[in-house]
């Protein structure tokens, strides 16, 4: 809010921060004496500000390091604000005498200011605090953009009245934002539990009985790896003498030359194209680097239905690739238009989040075609942390590449309804067999590997089909709802900057 512009009431004034307030910051001992920490001063780091009281403080100081650090101590109910990084802005109470690190500023209490109506006003400018800030996508602030905050400074009387006012209507707007987020977090359960239903049968049982004449999975099943082994052949024979992978998933947009066309196109098999060349394999030794996959391991695995069969995902006619790593793929590479790139903040759980938008240009689009995604793919996080994120590509993404960690899987048989298997993925069945996976102290993830080793479970192709368009209609609701819902939350959120500008004001007094 623009304060200097804001008619206020007569007895209302705008003052300078630094004018009605003591402001100081903290400092941090040197990491390399110990015997400056484990003290009895609690020691506040802008992390642990919470836009409330703070009374979990993690690590304290000793009185050595206090004197040997610029650290100082803030009486109980000082007001602290953040200065650095991703916390920039926020504040908090201190329920006790405390120290702080140099990314917080302490502000005193003072007598012509209530401690909670300076908190609110502070709380009511953050975005504008952060817009003063610098230093790129993090900005920082100022001890002295602080003390210059211009703050409209009420009576004392007329502050508690703010105070009280903002934190009535506050409590009024929590209690309906902790119902829509009770009904958020009921809708999500009810989701996942249908999920779950629908890939171990229980959504189709009636569906069965009405159609028993249908060929069972393990009849599918034969047929897929019956077919499975020629298609191998006919995509790596060529390559006989170059090194590749054994195993159906090393082969088709990964084989690099193979790729020249666009993503959802059959790609052309090499064999054929050197067939016409005239190119000859010397003998089928390469052949034998074929392996059959992996029969199923189905220990602690839910029972299936009649007709329903386990099946690993990397046994089926399928390519499971990531995005390229390091400097291959990298922030200067990004431009304004151009061939999209599908990053971790487009994957949802059976949902494509189209607002972060990333595009490379068509040249550097040449050099990493073999990463090549479009409609029809699904794309899996490689990020396992309390659920799954999966979806299908929608058909807009004609052209797209992944980037590192958004696996892509590519289905490459009529026989398996694609979205049967982003549904699956999506599922906490799925969730439970790849959490224990997962490695990587500093990004927790899976690998390609061990997402191919993932268990399916698999019902007839009609039974597929039959279960996406349940789904679809037993979620669409459910999806609408949840769609109310995030409008209303971002709703009561403008409501509460319009509460707070009205407080700010003399709205509310």
């Amino acid at each position: 809010m623009n304060i200097e512009s804001t008619v206020l009431p007569a007895s209302w004034k705008i003052v300078r921060l630094g004018d009605i307030c003591k402001t100081t910051s903290g400092g941090t001992p040197s990491r390399t004496r110990s015997d400056f920490y484990g003290g009895a001063i609690p020691w506040v780091k802008s992390g642990e500000l919470c836009d409330g009281i703070v009374s979990i403080i993690e690590e304290t100081i000793t009185e050595e390091g206090l004197k040997n650090s610029s650290a100082k101590v803030f009486t109980k109910g000082s007001l602290l604000i953040a200065l650095y990084g991703a916390t920039v802005g926020k504040l908090g109470i201190l329920s006790c005498d405390a120290a702080t690190n140099q990314a917080v500023c302490g502000i005193f209490p003072s007598e012509v200011i209530e401690t909670k109506y300076l908190f609110w006003y502070l709380r009511s400018i953050r975005s504008e605090l952060i817009d003063k800030g610098q230093g790129g996508a993090q900005p920082n602030i100022s001890q002295g953009i602080v003390k210059e905050i211009q703050v409209p400074l009420a009576p004392l009387n007329a502050q508690h009245k703010v105070v009280a006012e903002i934190e009535k209507q506050f409590s009024r707007l929590d209690e309906a934002i902790a119902s829509l987020k009770r009904i958020q977090a009921n809708l999500k359960r009810y989701k996942a539990a249908v999920l779950k239903a629908a890939v171990e049968g229980k959504l189709t049982e009636q569906w069965r009985k009405d159609h028993p004449a249908v060929e069972p999975a393990d009849q599918l099943l034969k047929r897929i790896l019956t077919e499975r082994r020629p298609k191998w052949e006919e995509s790596v024979g060529a390559k006989q003498g170059v090194s590749a992978s054994p195993g159906f998933g090393a082969v088709g947009i990964n084989n690099g030359d193979c790729n020249k066309g666009e993503a959802g196109e059959s790609f052309a098999s090499p064999l054929p194209q050197m067939k016409t060349k005239g190119i000859k394999p010397k003998d089928d030794s390469w052949k034998k680097r074929y392996k059959e996959p992996a029969g199923p391991d189905t220990n602690n695995l839910p029972e299936l239905p009649e007709g329903w069969v386990w099946i690993r995902l990397g046994a089926l006619q399928v390519d499971v690739f990531d995005g390229p790593f390091g400097s291959n793929l990298k922030s200067t590479d990004y431009v304004s238009n151009g061939v999209r790139v599908i990053r971790l903040e487009n994957i949802g759980s059976r949902e494509f989040i189209d607002g972060k938008e990333s595009f490379v240009t068509e040249q550097k689009y040449e050099q990493l075609k073999k990463h090549t995604v479009g409609h029809g793919d699904i794309i899996f996080s490689s990020f396992v942390a309390n659920e799954t994120r999966v979806v299908m590509l929608p058909g807009h993404i004609k052209k797209a590449i992944n980037k590192a960690d958004c696996f892509c899987v590519r289905i490459n048989d009529e026989a398996i309804n694609k979205r049967y298997i982003e549904t699956f993925l999506a599922t906490r069945t799925a969730y439970e067999q790849l959490v224990g996976e997962v490695h990587g102290a500093t990004r927790p993830r899976i690998n390609t590997t061990q997402l191919k080793d993932c268990h399916v479970s698999m019902p007839p192709l009609a039974e597929q089909n039959e279960i996406v368009s349940e789904l679809d209609r037993r979620l669409s609701v459910t999806e609408e709802l949840e769609t109310t819902i995030e409008t209303n939350l971002k709703r009561a959120e403008r409501l509460r900057q319009m509460i707070l500008q009205q407080a700010f004001s003399g709205g509310l007094v």
